[in-house]
């Protein structure tokens, strides 16, 4: 919905139920607030005499689909900035929830809304931001089997053990599904009702609805799983007899905990550190000499080194805006619960340094170990095996023809932003299960699917 909010003096306003916070002193001094775990994104638009603000970007004056930010567009389809996630939008701001936005006269800063580091390990941290969602009594835990999904079961089985608690996870016939497996043992064990969905090719690369998914401003990959989204709302739905019930979704945790460790990270700390640039050689099977080389050779490259501060800042603001503007629209019986980004799991993961975070065998080292101290579990000690790309590629094969009628009028081919040749010789393999499935692809139909819908 677009407000229009005019410059009045010493106001404060609350706006979408409250998740949004405005306050004005004048029109050079205005503070806006977007809650953690907000699950929205807001837009704003200053003025001379009023803001616009709506969490829907297509909603406000300034938009115009034609006006795509063409390098922007290129940056990320071409893997040059990752955070090239405001195509449609050029002046306008965007606010990530657990984000504050302050103007004053000269310029507009966002930043992270003010929070307390604890000091806690990332069990009592988890545990802790379950208490957001301790009024509830129906919880469903999206439960894929790898490592935070894993670590939500067993905190939130511990810490409500009289609530209703489900656990919903997925297959595609196909796939390995070694999650699936997993994911049907730990439920076993914790005596945790496991609802299993298949991931059927009709339920992806569908067409948006304005009307039922939330739209951002760039192609989320996730967008391509809406359908099937609604679908396992729809059950859980069923299962919990139109109740109230929170969905627990552990999105961002391999952001705010590190589930990579790039290369561009290793400078001259290292070379004073053997041990671990040997776990770092052994983790990446990279040859341990070459690496020293790399670092003693490159240590002032600012364009490829960047600071583990800024790594983690870049992390940060990557799980938030994921889980800001990547979902669908609910009914007001039910909510989304995303804890590993809030201010508690945020705050943890910045009581850790670079080398805490990985060893010879793993990564997020010092996430596994609290949670194995915690449960005596080896299950935090499993890499992920299972994934989905054979539903991808029948939904290709399922929709050829459409998906061959959106690249032949992809103005991204006519701006030579990608190889339009490379991209369609990829999807005829793909739908004959050869290949795997290039991301490129998917963003580009997505893109196009966007553009449609607005």
């Amino acid at each position: 919905m677009l407000h229009k909010i005019q410059y009045s003096i010493n106001s404060k306003i609350l706006l979408f139920k409250d998740k949004l916070k405005i306050y004005i002193n004048n029109k050079n001094n205005i503070i806006l607030e977007n809650s953690y775990n907000s699950n929205t994104t807001f837009y704003i638009d200053f003025h001379e005499d009023y803001l616009e603000v709506s969490d829907h970007f297509y909603e406000l004056n300034s938009f115009s689909k034609s006006n795509l930010n063409l390098d922007q567009v290129n940056s990320f389809f071409n893997n040059i900035d990752l955070h090239s996630n405001n195509f449609f939008l050029k002046e306008t701001k965007i606010l990530y929830h657990g984000c504050k936005l302050k103007k004053n006269k000269n310029n507009i800063i966002i930043d992270e809304i003010e929070r307390k580091n604890y000091k806690l390990n990332p069990v009592q941290s988890l545990n802790i931001a379950m208490e957001y969602i301790s009024t509830e009594q129906n919880i469903a835990i999206s439960f894929s089997g790898g490592l935070d999904s894993t670590a939500i079961i067993f905190t939130v089985k511990e810490k409500f053990p009289d609530k209703n608690i489900v656990a919903f996870t997925w297959k595609n016939d196909g796939s390995s599904n070694e999650d699936l497996k997993h994911a049907i043992s730990i439920c076993n064990d914790l005596s945790i009702q496991l609802i299993i969905l298949e991931i059927k090719p009709e339920y992806l690369l569908q067409e948006l609805d304005k009307e039922k998914h939330i739209i951002p401003t760039y192609p989320s990959t996730y967008l391509a799983s809406l359908k099937f989204v609604e679908y396992y709302v729809a059950q859980l739905d069923k299962y919990f007899k139109g109740e109230n019930f929170t969905i627990i979704n552990g999105h961002g945790g391999d952001h705010i905990f590190f589930e990579t460790i790039p290369l561009n990270l290793l400078n001259y700390s290292f070379l004073f550190n053997w041990n671990k640039l040997k776990d770092y050689s052994s983790l990446y099977s990279d040859n341990y000499f070459k690496l020293i080389k790399s670092i003693l050779l490159n240590p002032f490259n600012t364009n490829s080194k960047i600071s583990f501060e800024n790594f983690r800042k870049k992390l940060v603001y990557e799980a938030k805006f994921q889980t800001s503007t990547t979902f669908i629209k609910l009914p007001e019986h039910i909510n989304i619960f995303f804890p590993f980004v809030t201010p508690e799991m945020i705050s943890c993961s910045e009581n850790y340094s670079l080398f805490d975070t990985f060893n010879e065998k793993f990564t997020r080292i010092h996430f596994r170990k609290s949670f194995y101290n915690k449960f005596n579990s080896q299950k935090f000690f499993r890499i992920n095996k299972g994934h989905m790309t054979g539903a991808y590629q029948k939904s290709i094969k399922l929709n050829y023809k459409k998906f061959e009628k959106i690249l032949d009028s992809s103005f991204v081919f006519e701006k030579k932003i990608l190889d339009k040749r490379f991209l369609i010789d990829h999807m005829k393999l793909s739908s004959i299960g050869v290949n795997g499935i290039a991301p490129q692809l998917i963003n580009l139909l997505i893109l196009e699917m966007i553009i449609k819908v607005i």
